[in-house]
């Protein structure tokens, strides 16, 4: 059961916003795999990620989100490592990647 309504209201005092703002978010400190998976595949409102960093690129020109660019690459980075190189298995990841794991 959503926590609101998806009716409009009929009088608001401000337009309701169209488009998120990327300039806006910040990308918090990376500090394990799973850090990186939630961010990358979900986000974290709390944190400053409205919606999952792959999608960055779809939704927003790369000179948007420029000052979290380089933060962006990084977990990119780890994230293909674990996908790709390690077959999303954790076990392979911690032995080729110890200070990163879970």
């Amino acid at each position: 059961m959503p926590l609101f309504s998806s009716a409009v209201p009929l009088a608001s005092s401000q337009p309701l916003p169209t488009m998120m703002d990327p300039s806006k978010f910040r990308i918090p400190d990376t500090r394990s795999l799973d850090d990186c998976l939630r961010y990358w595949n979900i986000g974290d409102e709390y944190k400053g990620i409205p919606l999952p960093l792959r999608d960055w690129p779809a939704k927003f020109k790369p000179s948007a989100y420029r000052s979290e660019a380089v933060k962006w690459g990084k977990i990119a980075k780890v994230v293909e490592e674990f996908q790709d190189f390690c077959d999303s298995d954790h076990q392979v990841f911690e032995s080729r990647f110890p200070s990163l794991s879970s």
